[in-house]
């Protein structure tokens, strides 16, 4: 197992609306579900999430930063390309009244 230091990774969570949320943790699951429980960012008490996908993992945290800030630079229809490539970590089974025990990660 990596330790914390290098366990950092970028992801792109689909949320209400079809919009992409970009962000970094180094518990990407306890991340996604606080996003879905109305405590992570701002955005995405706006936007609820539905599904998370990780960009690349197994970075330091300064190197998931720079990351996160590329990509938060990418246009929509790059960012969306880069969405359809990638494989689903976690989602929410049902979109309405979802809470953070109704997701399963896949």
């Amino acid at each position: 197992m990596l330790s914390n230091e290098t366990n950092f990774c970028v992801y792109l969570i689909l949320c209400d609306k079809n919009r992409l949320y970009t962000g970094i943790s180094n518990r990407p699951k306890e991340r996604f579900l606080a996003h879905v429980d109305g405590k992570g960012a701002r955005f995405t008490k706006m936007y609820p999430p539905i599904e998370m996908r990780i960009l690349i993992s197994g970075l330091t945290k300064s190197e998931a930063l720079r990351s996160e800030h590329a990509t938060k630079k990418l246009n929509a229809q790059t960012k969306r390309q880069l969405w359809s490539q990638l494989p689903t970590f976690i989602q929410v089974p049902v979109f309405s009244q979802i809470s953070a025990e109704d997701c399963q990660p896949v």
